[in-house]
């Protein structure tokens, strides 16, 4: 599996205990990567139960993924966030299926007190970037699940 670097957001980076001040590297703090704060949009395997993947399928993924740079890098939290969210959907869902997700992006993004706004928000952005349509007022549709062939 790759990950792709557009979702590399510091909602998936976990800080490590710093090491020891007797320790050679003393105060140096690793980290590691949640892969469920990941959107699956960015985990791309290549391999899958043994199989190398079609690479045409590998590209199709990687291209999807590469949208998410069109979006300012200090915005990417949030829509890496919000595509998690939505991936855990069915695929037509509604807003307030995502205003459910609510108290979890408060505790993820804290100095932000304007929640819903900013879902609603994050849901225009990822129309514009083509991953999420619009199907009526309060109904949505994660094109990622329907579109795409490397699921």
């Amino acid at each position: 599996m790759v990950i792709h670097r557009s979702c590399i957001t510091t909602s998936c980076i976990i800080p490590r205990k710093p090491l020891s001040s007797t320790a050679r590297r003393a105060g140096w703090q690793g980290c590691i990567y949640s892969l469920d704060r990941i959107p699956k949009l960015g985990q791309i395997e290549v391999i899958d139960q043994g199989v190398i993947r079609e690479k045409a399928e590998i590209l199709a993924q990687w291209k999807q993924s590469d949208s998410l740079l069109r979006t300012k890098p200090e915005l990417r939290g949030w829509v890496a966030d919000i595509l998690t969210c939505v991936e855990r959907l069915p695929s037509t869902f509604k807003l307030d299926d995502m205003y459910a997700f609510e108290d979890e992006l408060g505790k993820k993004h804290r100095d932000n007190h304007n929640i819903r706004p900013k879902i609603r928000q994050q849901l225009q952005v990822l129309r514009d970037l083509g991953l999420v349509n619009f199907v009526s007022p309060g109904v949505y549709e994660y094109l990622g699940k329907t579109n795409a062939s490397w699921q």
